[in-house]
């Protein structure tokens, strides 16, 4: 009743009231649905890109699609890369940079570097008013960034540089027999450059290091182009005709090493002789639909996953595998969104450790211990020769952004080699006793059973992993090849004591050369003739036999 006491003006301030609380609830709803400006800036927004590839496998060469959804992806962080010049170059913090403010900004859209100068006027152009927006600024990012797709290919590891195969294939039939493995103890002895009577990686590699040396890493041999990409298309045309090409021409390709969706492979044989040369599989490259459908979803709050379409047939999950042209491979998905965080701490710690002196900067020559790929110059923005950890952090936080407004596939090879299978314990050597019985870990490789062991039979495997850009900024220090020693690793002590004392390779057998008695000695012990002495030999009591 105190409404009807209150008059006209107290209904006018009730209703008020009401539309204020009604509005508040409506208000309300919508935050909780997401359905607002400032909840849709809070979530990370998921943009979608597709791009066509070929898989050159050993067999046959295979199209594919790889659609990536990623959330707060490329686009997202080439937004916020642009806020990030707009702050750091917006002198009067207006919002937009002036013709002044502009000219300063670095050219290739990074952090820091030599100045665009007038060429800024290039950008002006949404719309034409002497100034910049961050719109204008975020279109400049992305036409010096380019295609936000990158396949990144790593470097082989050491075993993948010993041609085992080739080494101990006496005949040269391209195949090692087992009658040829047996009888390969003395061809690799060869290699034995410390006279250890054991053969380790550095002694097998193609250029031998010494002790200390950092490793030479072969690139590996890429197996993956992206064909929307002329460059990458003409690199793919060339691989494919060099390594599926028809022995008699070498200029042309069988239909039956080339997989793709419809229209199928034959609608490129344009004279019907069953293969593409040059020109018709160029062809093929441009147009052919994928065989294979990958589809990615990076998360950034959610958890990544991939989903590989063949035909009727799909896997889903957060690692998939499929056969692809006679090589498995195993694809991939990961969150890596919380580097920037880690990175972050990183630099912090080397900051500290780099300022020797403890004045609170860095100059030039404490900037080269950080092993940083970037230069003093772009990091020192203001040029004053000090180098405070602000700056340090603005020039890491913007690379490492910098570096995930794109799309990494990063390509491995994670093939077992002969040398890993021969390797029984796992110390980077081969010893007499790994090479002769080799046989017998090498029977479940030898899958036609003819005794003989291709490197056709030596799986091929590769990995797949999509994720965004990684950031390289200190990648010199942590990524290089380190210079592994030869690793001589017991995991057991069997056997007296002599024949431990005896074994200076610390292989598990004390050979003729490291064997301190008689002759006799030896051959009494050697029960299994085979010229080495194991622990259970040596424990052999003394009754049945001579000891040392």
């Amino acid at each position: 009743m105190r409404f009807q006491q209150q008059g006209n003006g107290g209904h006018l301030q009730a209703m008020a009231w009401i539309v204020v609380l009604f509005a508040l609830f409506a208000g309300d709803a919508r935050t909780s649905c997401g359905q607002t400006p400032d909840s849709t800036s809070e979530r990370p927004s998921a943009t979608q890109k597709q791009w066509r590839l070929i898989f050159i496998g050993p067999q046959e060469a295979v199209t594919l699609q790889v659609t990536v959804t990623a959330e707060n992806g490329p686009e997202a962080k080439q937004v916020q890369l642009a806020g990030m010049l707009l702050k750091r170059y917006d002198a009067d913090a207006d919002q937009f940079l002036s013709a002044e403010e502009a000219a300063r900004l670095p050219q290739g859209a990074r952090v820091a570097g030599p100045p665009v100068g007038g060429e800024w006027k290039k950008l002006d152009t949404t719309p034409i008013d002497d100034r910049l927006n961050v719109e204008e600024l975020t279109a400049f990012i992305r036409r010096e960034f380019g295609e936000p797709f990158r396949i990144r290919i790593l470097p082989s590891r050491s075993f993948q540089s010993i041609r085992l195969v080739e080494r101990l294939d006496q005949d040269h039939d391209s195949a090692l027999s087992m009658m040829e493995l047996t009888g390969s103890v003395s061809r690799l002895r060869q290699a034995d450059l410390d006279d250890d009577e054991a053969v380790s990686i550095d002694e097998l590699m193609p250029r031998p290091r010494r002790q200390g040396q950092p490793a030479v890493v072969d690139l590996l041999e890429a197996p993956l182009f992206l064909l929307d990409d002329p460059a990458g298309r003409a690199r793919a045309l060339d691989r494919v005709l060099g390594g599926l090409g028809a022995a008699a021409s070498g200029q042309a390709v069988p239909l039956d090493r080339l997989r793709s969706g419809e229209p199928t492979r034959e609608a490129w044989d344009r004279n019907q002789d069953r293969q593409l040369d040059r020109e018709e599989l160029d062809a093929w490259l441009r147009n052919a639909t994928p065989a294979v459908n990958l589809e990615a979803f990076l998360g950034d709050r959610k958890k990544s996953k991939v989903a590989l379409r063949e035909g009727a047939g799909t896997q889903s999950g957060t690692t998939v595998s499929a056969d692809l042209g006679g090589a498995t491979v195993e694809m991939n998905a990961i969150n890596i969104s919380i580097e920037q965080t880690a990175s972050a701490k990183l630099y912090r710690t080397r900051f500290l450790v780099a300022d020797r002196d403890k004045n609170g900067y860095l100059d030039a020559g404490e900037f080269g211990t950080l092993q940083s790929s970037g230069s003093f110059a772009d990091a020192d923005a203001n040029g004053d020769g000090m180098l405070l950890r602000d700056e340090l952090m603005i020039f890491a936080d913007y690379e490492g952004i910098a570096a995930q407004a794109h799309i990494a596939l990063t390509v491995s090879d994670v093939s077992k080699t002969l040398f890993e299978l021969l390797d029984a314990n796992v110390d980077r050597r081969l010893t007499p006793r790994e090479v002769s019985r080799g046989s017998e870990r090498l029977q479940a490789v030898d899958r036609n059973q003819d005794q003989n062991i291709s490197n056709s039979e030596l799986e091929s495997r590769y990995r797949m992993t999509l994720s965004l850009g990684r950031n390289d900024l200190f990648a010199g220090s942590m990524n290089a090849p380190m210079a592994l020693p030869n690793a001589r690793v017991r995991t057991r002590r069997d056997g007296p004591s002599w024949h431990q004392r005896m074994d200076r390779n610390q292989d598990g057998d004390v050979s003729w050369r490291e064997f301190l008695g008689s002759r006799e000695q030896f051959d009494t012990i050697d029960v299994d003739d085979d010229d080495l002495i194991d622990a259970m030999e040596a424990d052999i009591p003394t009754s049945t036999k001579a000891a040392p």
